[in-house]
């Protein structure tokens, strides 16, 4: 294996899992024990069990220009995803799902859609070989870009254009666990998932991401970025809450090209300049989200700051 697949195999199988699981102590206990709760039988020993191993990253990690950073990925029990059982998913299947996860290939048996029609992509393969319904997320960070790269939808390859990881990469729904578990996993995988990515734009979505990065990186994000404190609480940063009061916002001043910058922070992290962006998260209580449906969102001096970041 190169060092991309023995990075993506580390993260999937993290050593910490079957400690977390049985450890209330351990800050991963929280997430783990979430998804060990879900099955049929809760699970007791990670060990050749059905339990979804953590999720290193999806997409083309070194070449991609565009990096989303989002809290921990959702829990889906029916997706072909890699467990714990070494017969059914031994170390080369699980580190080509991490690495080529997105695919035409439905024929494969496993992974998430990409080079098909509009319909059908952004979707993962269940264990019955159909598709799931389409992942909304996905199918927002598909969107964004193709906006960014001024593409269709389907134009864009969720592969190559842009790749798609999260700070804590044990799964649960609506953030369970994350507060707590954020720092090990931080210190564990993200600087060296960074240090194989090339992209120097990351589009940082929604409120526990933000809080995530700023208690782990306290120093390098100031109180204006992004719409939440590390703690929860509201931050100093104006982000526009509703399609209604935009244009009111608009008319007043409080979405100019300054505050919309407060939005970004680029230092060096893992040997090269990085730009986060912050962005409302579709779903979520950050409002305004889709800059295709409302070009005010972003100024034309911010869109074409990412373009240059991309190469474009």
């Amino acid at each position: 294996m190169d060092e991309v697949e023995k990075l993506a195999v580390k993260i999937a199988s993290c050593c910490e899992v079957q400690e977390a699981l049985n450890s209330t102590s351990h800050p991963c206990h929280e997430v783990v024990r979430w998804q060990s709760k879900q099955w049929s039988s809760p699970i007791l020993q990670i060990e050749n069990s059905q339990m979804h191993r953590p999720e290193a990253w999806t997409g083309d990690i070194v070449n991609a220009p565009i990096l989303f950073l989002s809290s921990n990925p959702s829990f889906d029990p029916e997706e072909n995803y890699p467990n714990w059982n070494e017969e059914e998913w031994p170390t080369a299947k699980v580190s080509d799902f991490a690495i080529n996860r997105f695919t035409s290939n439905i024929g494969r048996g496993y992974g998430a859609t990409d080079g098909l029609s509009s319909d059908e992509i952004d979707r993962t393969v269940d264990k019955n070989g159909q598709l799931s319904d389409k992942v909304k997320y996905w199918g927002w960070a598909r969107r964004m870009v193709a906006y960014i790269y001024g593409k269709k939808i389907e134009e864009v390859s969720a592969h190559s254009d842009y790749a798609m990881t999260e700070i804590v990469h044990c799964k649960s729904q609506k953030e369970e666990g994350v507060k707590k578990a954020r720092e090990t996993c931080k210190g564990k995988y993200l600087e060296p998932i960074l240090a194989i990515s090339k992209a120097k734009l990351i589009i940082v979505d929604g409120q526990h991401a933000c809080e995530n990065l700023k208690a782990i990186f306290p120093d390098k994000f100031p109180k204006t970025w992004g719409r939440w404190n590390a703690d929860g609480t509201l931050s100093g940063g104006f982000w526009p809450e509703t399609i209604k009061q935009f244009p009111t916002e608009l008319a007043e001043g409080k979405w100019s090209l300054v505050e919309q910058k407060k939005h970004q922070v680029t230092f060096n992290l893992a040997g090269q300049d990085r730009t986060f962006q912050f962005f409302a998260k579709p779903g979520g209580g950050g409002g305004l989200n889709t800059p295709w449906n409302h070009p005010d969102l972003v100024h034309t001096e911010v869109l074409n700051g990412w373009r240059a970041l991309i190469g474009l």
